[in-house]
């Protein structure tokens, strides 16, 4: 995985990686300079673009995570996470919660 600053790839980088089955793209603002993005770029998942030959205790996790998301829906703001003491989305630390990860 590579970390990149926003000003170091173009649209056309970005849509080229999104379409490439071997490679992954994201961006954050987390863990980022003030006012500046990251995106990260790496190699994906060979089950990219055909999630249904993902492996099944991928699946099972993804299905629990996506739970865990939908059941912190709608908190709003941004916290200080406690394992890592960056800021995030507040949404993390209900998750977090729910997960177990850290207490109430």
């Amino acid at each position: 995985m590579a970390k990149l600053l926003a000003e170091e790839v173009s649209l056309i980088d970005v849509a080229e990686i999104a379409g490439d089955a071997a490679h992954r793209t994201a961006t954050t603002p987390f863990g980022a300079p003030p006012g500046k993005g990251v995106r990260y770029v790496g190699r994906s998942v060979p089950w990219k673009f055909n999630f249904a030959a993902a492996p099944a205790a991928v699946r099972a996790g993804l299905d629990k995570a996506i739970g865990i998301s939908r059941g912190c829906a709608g908190v709003r703001g941004i916290a200080i996470n406690p394992i890592t003491h960056e800021t995030v989305p507040a949404k993390v630390i209900c998750q977090l919660r729910a997960a177990g990860k850290v207490r109430a």
